[in-house]
């Protein structure tokens, strides 16, 4: 089976208590925890945390959960969660672990599984990604992925992809190795709309509500 670790903070840059915002008449946090519980694979969800507060509200909805507390060298908004999940890895109980987010409200339980599944049959590590088939410069006006004089339609072009945080899969013996929850041997998983979305500022929250209120 398969251990779960969700950092949850107090404190948010971009939107106030982001994490206990209520979406959908449920706070945020509620989302991904009850998907993760939902998967057929996924027996221990661990929730890294750095203040008493977010341990009382989230036992106001699971009685689940394994809370681990952030020491003071690794709290604050500029860590890397590299970081945080190095210090986990002794509270995972099991060798494979996926780690993912609040902010992922629209991810699917089945997506989840689908490639559990995949991870645990083959051996292979996964972390989520967004195709993007558009005509892409870098901050000085250059082509990224097109030649300008070539107006080769958009759904020609190579795509590029982009890491979405969806969730990252993968063992405790290869975050070791590389000291990173993605290695050269992962594979990208394409998650799309709306299951690729994350929660970052106000215009996210209300697309997910419009999204849950035409129960997508």
């Amino acid at each position: 089976m398969i251990s779960a670790i969700v950092p949850i903070k107090r404190d948010s840059q971009r939107v106030e208590y982001k994490n206990f915002r209520e979406i959908n008449g449920k706070p945020l946090f509620y989302w991904i925890l009850s998907s993760l519980n939902s998967s057929d694979y996924i027996d221990e969800i661990i929730v890294n945390i750095d203040d008493e507060y977010i341990e009382e509200e989230l036992t106001r909805y699971f009685d689940f959960l394994k809370f681990v507390y952030r020491p003071d060298n690794l709290k604050g908004n500029e860590v890397s969660m590299n970081k945080i999940i190095d210090s986990m890895l002794d509270e995972c109980k099991n060798e494979s672990i996926i780690q993912t987010h609040t902010t992922n409200p629209f991810l699917k339980v089945s997506t989840i599984d689908s490639v559990l599944k995949e991870h645990l049959n083959k051996g292979r590590n996964y972390f989520t990604v967004t195709k993007i088939q558009e005509r892409l410069y870098d901050s000085y006006g250059i082509p990224m992925n097109h030649i300008m004089d070539e107006l080769v339609q958009t759904q020609d072009l190579e795509p590029i992809y982009i890491e979405n945080s969806g969730f990252y899969i993968f063992t405790k013996e290869s975050f070791k190795k590389n000291k990173n929850r993605i290695s050269k041997d992962s594979k990208m998983f394409e998650t799309k709309f709306p299951e690729n979305i994350d929660i970052d500022n106000e215009s996210d929250f209300k697309v997910a509500e419009i999204l849950f209120q035409d129960n997508l």
